[in-house]
């Protein structure tokens, strides 16, 4: 196993390699762009020595949702108003 990391072109070069497969796994990605999810499987051979892979990086569009913002407010004040009315309502009652 071999680690190795690409210069700011996306290149990698090792001569330390030797012949056999070898699979390639991106274990960290560019900032903005996604991991690639399946490994890249290679092969050197006597025959083929040097192989160019190309790989199309893909863009993280994950959008976070906002939280606690201003559209919670409501919700809130609706549970507290569902809630005195249900205390208000049990209290007239005798249930409590």
């Amino acid at each position: 196993m071999a680690r190795l990391t690409t210069d700011e072109k996306g290149k990698v070069i090792s001569s330390q390699l030797v012949l056999g497969k070898y699979t390639i796994k991106e274990i960290k990605a560019p900032n903005g762009y996604m991991l690639l999810r399946d490994p890249i499987e290679i092969e050197i051979t006597e025959a083929v020595k040097t192989q160019k892979i190309t790989v199309k990086n893909a863009k993280n569009n994950w959008v976070i949702p906002n939280t606690g913002g201003s559209g919670t407010k409501i919700f809130y004040v609706i549970g507290n108003m569902l809630m005195f009315a249900v205390l208000y309502f049990c209290k007239k009652n005798r249930i409590l």
